[in-house]
């Protein structure tokens, strides 16, 4: 994520919009809260609002980007988890669709080359992956450095679900994949066809390659431009002798036409297995892998526990995830939510959106003749 401008004391009004950037620093929300930095990224910005522990990032899609109901609602059905950012609410800037987050100030993109020990951090992407594959069944399917987001205390939090797929098969498979980052992607992504959380499995053995010597774990030079890179990365992984090539290049250290070395057997069996051409042959679950690497480091496997948001975080969130359902036109499921928020104790500043949510639900599944029931609330 690039940052192309910021400031500690905004001044009103705006100030030079740099590019499509929806707002500018100094600018307003509609809720009236400055920006006060603006950063690009691939296919959307994010605006940091507020100060200190109350900073919180907006991510507003770029032009010609719809940010899909789907990831939205996706991303804010699950529980908190201590490796997943969290999702606060869903807001409108500019006549965009925008997801407010908690703020996290760095990238792994920006720590690669200067962390020495970064398996415990990899371990952490594990935690979170294992509880995106297994609570909120579905793949990420854009895991790179840049999508992992780390906190002031070094720990990481997985971020951008832009190009996820939840499990929709009967056989548990997840629908084909829609793009990503090609120098990440595992060979069944570069193709487009039905994968799983495997694919979130290669991506992270060419992040544990990438921190490990600093490069990516392929035996040339990427092309300039992504449409190049795709074409080359499958016509490498569809010629005759691939797979023996990738056992000669992370075996024991012993890399064939990749000049630099895994630091040792074990790490090199490991990222071996990830980086499988056949998807069958990798780590199953990301709770494998993750065994794999404790057992690297020498030390128990411990999982992360899940924690509890702010109790108005969490009543933002929930109403959030109303609003996006009956734009879904799941209005029965958003009914039955904003139900349980008209049944909580809730301060000024959300009760009347949540009585607009209530209505708006009602009216989506057909009930508006019970809108009268709200009058009077609470």
């Amino acid at each position: 994520m690039e940052d192309v401008g910021s400031t500690s004391e905004p001044a009103e009004g705006v100030i030079g919009r740099l590019l499509d950037a929806p707002l500018a620093v100094g600018e307003r929300l509609p809720d009236g809260q400055v920006v006060r930095e603006v950063r690009r990224g691939g296919q959307a910005w994010v605006l940091v609002v507020g100060r200190g522990n109350d900073r919180r990032a907006v991510k507003v899609p770029q032009v010609g980007v719809v940010a899909g109901d789907v990831e939205i609602a996706q991303v804010l059905r699950l529980a908190p988890h201590p490796r997943v950012v969290t999702a606060l609410d869903v807001i409108e800037v500019t006549g965009r669709r925008a997801i407010v987050m908690e703020y996290v100030p760095d990238t792994l993109a920006t720590s690669i080359g200067r962390i020495g020990h970064f398996l415990p951090m990899i371990q952490q992407i594990c935690d979170g992956m294992e509880y995106l594959s297994t609570n909120g069944e579905f793949a990420h399917l854009d895991l790179k450095p840049s999508n992992v987001l780390v906190d002031d205390r070094g720990d990481i939090k997985i971020a951008d679900f832009g190009l996820s797929r939840p499990a929709r098969t009967p056989d548990g498979r997840f629908a084909a994949a829609g793009g990503g980052t090609w120098a990440y992607a595992a060979p069944e992504v570069l193709r487009g066809e039905h994968c799983d959380s495997r694919a979130d499995i290669f991506s992270v053995g060419v992040i544990i390659y990438q921190c490990a010597t600093g490069r990516l774990p392929y035996p040339f030079d990427l092309a300039p431009t992504s449409g190049e890179q795709r074409t080359q990365l499958v016509d490498y992984y569809d010629s005759p002798g691939a797979e023996r090539r990738t056992e000669e290049m992370f075996y024991g250290g012993k890399p064939s036409g990749v000049p630099v070395q895994l630091p040792s057997d074990e790490l090199a069996t490991l990222v071996q297995g990830c980086l499988q051409a056949d998807m069958s042959k990798r780590q199953a679950t990301f709770r494998e892998l993750s065994g794999q690497i404790a057992y690297s480091l020498g030390v128990p496997r411990q999982r992360a526990q899940t924690e509890r948001l702010p109790e108005l975080d969490r009543q933002f969130r929930e109403l959030a995830l109303t609003r996006v359902l009956t734009r879904m036109g799941s209005s029965a499921e958003a009914v039955r939510r904003v139900n349980r928020l008209l049944t909580r104790s809730l301060p000024d500043r959300l009760a009347t959106s949540v009585l607009d949510a209530a209505r708006d639900a009602l009216i989506g599944a057909g009930r508006g003749d019970e809108i009268g029931v709200l009058e009077g609330w609470p």
